[in-house]
C-alpha cells in the first residue's frame, strides 16, 4: 500500500489492491485520515515529519493495532527548494520485502521530487523566454530504444543540464550520469548535444 500525504499528514491518495484498499477504508484508512501521532499513535509517517527525513518501522512498533502487521517505511518529499511538500510511505506486510520496499520506495520519492523540479524549471524558462525543449512524446522510437533511467537523464539533458545538476537530481554520480549520456547519444546515433538537439528538432 503507498500512502501520499500533504506537509500535515493528511492522506491525499491511497494506492493498493482493491482487495487491500477495501480492507482499509472497513478500518478507517482513506483520503483524508490524518496520520500524526496524536490521531493513530506511533507511524512512520509521523516520524518521517518528526526527523525529516527516511525512517522504518516495523509493526510491532506501531502504537495503533491496526498496523501491527504492517512493516511501514515513509519519507518527506521535497520541492526543489527543499521545502517539504508532503510524505510517502510504503507499507507491506511480509519482513522480507524490506529490501525491494527501501528501492520502490527512493524511485517513487525520485519521481516525484524530479517532477517537482521539472515543473520549476520549466516556470523559470518561460519567464525568461528561454525556449522549451522539444517535445520527446513526438519521437516514439525514443521510448523504444532507451530505458527509463536513460529517458529522465535524456529529459534534463534537453533542459540544457549539466552532468552534475543531473547527478544531483536523480541521486547518481557524475559518472554514472556520463555513463548513460554516452549510451543515450550511441542510441539515437548523435556524437553530442548538438547533434542531440537536431535531431528533436526534426
Amino acid at each position: 500500500m503507498y500512502i501520499l500525504c500533504d506537509p500535515e499528514l493528511v492522506a491525499l491518495k491511497i494506492f493498493a489492491a482493491p482487495e487491500v484498499l477495501a480492507a482499509a477504508e472497513r478500518a478507517g484508512v482513506k483520503p483524508g485520515t490524518v496520520f500524526t501521532e496524536e490521531s493513530c499513535g506511533t507511524n512512520a509517517l509521523a516520524l518521517a515529519r518528526e526527523h525529516q527525513r527516511f525512517l522504518a518501522i516495523r509493526g510491532e512498533q506501531h502504537y495503533c493495532r491496526l498496523f501491527k502487521d504492517w512493516w511501514c517505511v515513509a519519507s518527506p518529499v521535497k520541492d526543489p527548494a527543499g521545502k517539504t511538500v508532503g510524505f510517502l510511505d510504503i507499507s507491506l506486510h511480509a519482513e522480507k520485502d524490506w529490501a525491494w520496499r527501501r528501492r520502490t520506495w527512493q524511485t517513487l520519492v525520485d519521481l516525484i521530487e524530479t517532477e517537482f523540479y521539472l515543473r520549476e524549471l520549466e516556470g523559470k524558462l518561460q519567464q525568461t523566454g528561454v525556449g522549451l525543449p522539444p517535445s520527446l512524446a513526438l519521437l516514439p522510437e525514443v521510448e523504444q530504444e532507451l530505458t527509463p533511467r536513460e529517458q529522465e537523464v535524456l529529459t534534463l539533458l534537453c533542459y540544457r543540464l549539466t552532468s552534475k545538476e543531473i547527478a544531483g537530481r536523480l541521486h547518481l554520480s557524475p559518472s554514472t550520469v556520463e555513463t548513460y549520456r554516452k549510451r543515450i547519444y550511441q542510441k539515437l546515433g548523435v556524437k553530442g548535444r548538438v547533434g542531440l538537439f537536431s535531431i528533436l528538432d526534426r
